[in-house]
């Protein structure tokens, strides 16, 4: 790839080499150690569209500037030879120069400053620099012979390597602090850039062009200190799909830091079907199990009984997946399931659960659940809907990160709510019904209480009541055996002015927390908001 210079010459200007032993630099990364990392292996050349801007003294001593072109390519790309445009320069002047041409708007020779725009649109180039983002600035005496201009580099290098089949039309790079923008500037006797300020300032930097799989991309950006990174990724469908490397580090001009290889699977794009042609077994088969996976609903799969039965589908390898779709026979669907992921095809973990469940009449049951990486997913049957065997159509899997993860199954509705005290009964708040509602007697401390029956998977809880009754301060607890309790989450200073309100004008405050099986949930309130006593419109678990 012939790209822009990172080292210039006037007249004859050979190039300072990026690759070179002096282009090493170190980063901390999140873990603590250092990355050292280098250019080895990136031509910067010389191309025929390239040009400079060269600052000077006239032989009256005024300031002038002119653009030059090449006058012919040496080594490959590695010299060229620049000339035309200046004939009246003082034989005591210096020559400031800067690449690319376009880039420069201002410059005041005497105090060898400037204003440029450091570019935040970028082209991409598999193994080096896309053209003109290379900024670079240089010195030279006019002395005798040719003046040598050895251009430095302004900005530093952030790379990656691209492990993704998909056709991508763009990848842009963001950070906390400005990566771009129009840059004040002074240089250096020997021709080394330093930034003064930056107006206009970009948080991101874009690469656009053509992305090969396995190749490696570099974006320039302004020397600084960040925090993190994050890389959206476009493809040429206009979806997008992000990468967050959690990368602190100073970069200094010259600096160097490698992202390392980011993989994006088929199923991030979330139109890839990761189950699709996959093998599945089953419990029992009045017809074949595979057939749940040929991508096409007017095959199914039935099951032997209507007891306890599963399927299983095996991946090949473990993969991310955070959505299950299955296609149900709508007269033969288990109203009682669960979702359950493995990498090793013996130990599973329960990643959904759905009790009392109605199918839609067209049969398809979506699913969203955490993002977890498997190999195996098993759908464990628990209760059949009438006397038919279940019946399957279609399983689907898939990673899709634009999903809402709103959960879908309240574990708690119908089931038994015992309290610390009750003005009204602990039934009324897992009704489902936000027109009823438990009441406490007092607003010291109090609890309220939900078993679900049996270990569920759970990791949010819904709390709708009015903000006068509401608590303050208090505990969400988990337990097992409905004895020992673990607390979960907690807060100290609720401000219920900070959540949604329901239709009927109650709060609806949501915790979340790492999934887990319990059996038992509670809620143990310390402090209301007001003086008024507790009061729970609905307590839903999901």
């Amino acid at each position: 790839m012939i790209l822009a210079g990172a080292a210039l010459m006037l007249s004859s200007c050979t190039k300072e080499q990026a690759e070179s032993k002096d282009v090493v630099f170190t980063c901390t990364t999140d873990e603590g150690t250092s990355l050292k990392t280098s250019l080895s292996g990136v031509n910067v050349l010389w191309n025929e569209s390239d040009r400079i801007k060269v600052a000077y003294l006239n032989t009256s001593d005024a300031q002038m500037l002119s653009e030059l072109a090449p006058s012919s390519i040496e080594d490959g790309g590695a010299l060229a030879k620049f000339h035309g445009g200046v004939t009246d320069a003082s034989t005591s002047t210096s020559f400031y120069a800067v690449y690319p041409s376009s880039a420069l708007s201002s410059f005041d020779y005497a105090t060898a400053s400037g204003t440029l725009a450091f570019p935040s649109v970028q082209t991409a180039a598999n193994a080096s620099f896309g053209q003109d983002a290379n900024v670079t600035t240089a010195v030279a005496d006019y002395g005798s012979g040719e003046p040598e201009l050895k251009f430095k580099n302004m900005g530093a290098i952030v790379s990656f390597t691209l492990n993704s089949a998909a056709s991508i039309s763009s990848v842009e790079l963001k950070s906390t602090q400005a990566m771009a923008g129009d840059v004040n500037f002074t240089i250096s006797e020997t021709g080394v850039p330093a930034i003064v300020s930056v107006e206009n300032g970009s948080k991101s930097v874009k690469l656009e062009g053509t992305f090969e799989n396995g190749g490696k991309y570099y974006f320039e950006v302004l020397p600084g200190s960040y925090d993190l990174f994050e890389v959206d990724f476009v493809n040429t469908e206009g979806k997008v799909v992000k990468a967050v490397k959690n990368t602190a580090c100073t970069l200094e001009r010259n600096g160097n830091l490698y992202l390392g290889e980011i993989e994006i699977p088929d199923a991030a794009w979330g139109n890839a079907n990761i189950a699709l042609g996959k093998t599945v077994t089953a419990s029992s088969n009045q017809t074949a199990a595979s057939q749940i996976t040929y991508g096409n609903p007017e095959f199914s799969w039935q099951a032997g009984s209507t007891g306890t039965e599963y399927v299983i589908v095996d991946l090949g390898k473990e993969r991310m997946s955070n959505n299950v779709v299955i296609t149900w026979d709508s007269g033969a669907y288990a109203t009682s399931f669960d979702v359950m992921l493995s990498s090793d095809g013996e130990s599973y973990q329960n990643v959904y659960a759905a009790r009392g469940y109605t199918c839609p009449s067209d049969g398809i049951c979506s699913i969203v659940y955490e993002p977890t990486k498997a190999r195996y997913i098993k759908i464990q049957m628990n209760k059949c809907v009438n006397v038919w065997n279940y019946t399957i159509k279609e399983l689907e899997l898939y990673y899709d990160l634009s999903l809402d993860k709103t959960p879908t199954s309240n574990y708690a509705k119908g089931q038994t709510a015992t309290a610390s005290s009750a003005f009204y009964p602990a039934s009324n708040a897992v009704m489902g019904n936000e027109e009823y509602y438990w009441v406490a007697e007092t607003h010291e401390e109090e609890w309220f209480q939900v078993d679900l029956g049996e270990e569920l998977p759970v990791g949010s809880v819904v709390i709708i009541w009015p903000a006068a009754n509401a608590a303050k301060s208090f505990e969400l607890q988990l337990s097992l055996d409905g004895t020992s309790f673990s607390t979960v989450a907690s807060e100290t200073s609720y401000d219920p002015a900070s959540d949604p309100t329901t239709e009927s004008g109650n709060c609806k405050h949501t915790i979340s927390f790492t999934r887990q099986n319990a059996k038992y949930v509670k809620l143990l309130m310390k402090e209301p908001v007001l003086t008024w006593d507790y009061w729970i419109n609905e307590f839903e678990v999901h």
